[in-house]
């Protein structure tokens, strides 16, 4: 054979296995791509399995915008509306119901005002309401491990209401319940607000037990009332347990005292460019850092 004609072949045959080298490079490399897709998308739907829902439902006989921590933002139930929240294991947060509220849309954000729980005149909190709202308050464990939650009246109380396991949960006893809208209609002179009942603690370490804490723990005696108040006030499921947190029906007579409370209640004061949002409730003079 001529001596050209067989280095074409050997350069013939050498770009034919360079090419299948970069075909099967690509092919490696495609292969990879897809492998890391589908393990993202595994890993995301381990997580999403993963998830706690809790769900709210108003059973109220009035309107409630709820609202939730981290993450959860705000929404409007009348009665007999519910909302789902999915939270990732390992979080802690909370949710508390808002009553008396307004909100119109504003450059597609919902602002407004709330008599009580406020979070800053919006629908969607990204922080904690004003004293006084009545809190339930969750720390989610990983898969395995164990929840832990409350209800709680250090920041006072607005709604009565229910924090219990879905059916199904693992739990040690079921979960704290609130239902007494009389802490409102019934509360000391001095802790007195606006169609709710402050705690006089406030949140404040140190401080309780005292006539005022004493007042919520005879009415609800499942709730803590002070920082520190752990005496049979924890509740405890399994991790993976779904939650359902209730605003919970009032008497025929707890709602009329409520509605005609709403009524005298029901003027605002004009919001003024100084205040930090759309409206600031009249027993508080500037906004509460709750943690």
């Amino acid at each position: 054979m001529h001596p050209n004609s067989l280095r074409r072949i050997t350069t013939k045959l050498a770009s034919s296995s360079t090419l299948q080298r970069a075909q099967r490079t690509k092919k490696i490399k495609k292969m990879a791509s897809v492998l890391r897709l589908l393990a993202v998308l595994l890993l995301a739907a381990a997580a999403a399995s993963d998830a706690v829902t809790i769900v709210v439902t108003n059973k109220c006989a009035y309107t409630v915008w709820p609202a939730a921590l981290p993450g959860g933002g705000g929404a409007q139930l009348n009665t007999g509306d519910s909302w789902s929240i999915d939270v990732a294991p390992e979080t802690s947060g909370s949710v508390w119901g808002r009553t008396g509220c307004g909100f119109i849309t504003n450059n597609g954000t919902q602002l407004g005002q709330c008599q009580t729980g406020d979070c800053g005149g919006t629908l969607a909190c990204s922080k904690l309401g004003f004293s006084p709202l009545t809190l339930a308050e969750f720390t989610l464990g990983s898969h395995g491990g164990t929840d832990y939650f409350d209800i709680s009246l250090v920041h006072g109380f607005n709604a009565p209401m229910s924090f219990l396991p879905a059916a199904g949960g693992r739990c040690a006893r079921g979960g704290p319940s609130c239902p007494v809208q009389e802490i409102t209609f019934d509360c000391p002179s001095d802790q007195r607000a606006t169609a709710g009942c402050n705690n006089p603690c406030d949140g404040k370490s140190g401080c309780g037990p005292n006539n005022g804490t004493e007042y919520f723990k005879k009415a609800c005696p499942e709730t803590v009332t002070y920082v520190g108040d752990t005496d049979n006030t924890t509740y405890t499921c399994t991790s993976g347990t779904n939650y359902q947190i209730t605003c919970l029906n009032l008497s025929t007579n707890s709602w009329k005292k409520f509605s005609r409370m709403q009524m005298l209640t029901s003027q605002h004061p004009t919001p003024t460019n100084t205040h930090p949002s759309p409206y600031i409730p009249p027993h508080t003079s500037s906004y509460y850092k709750l943690y």
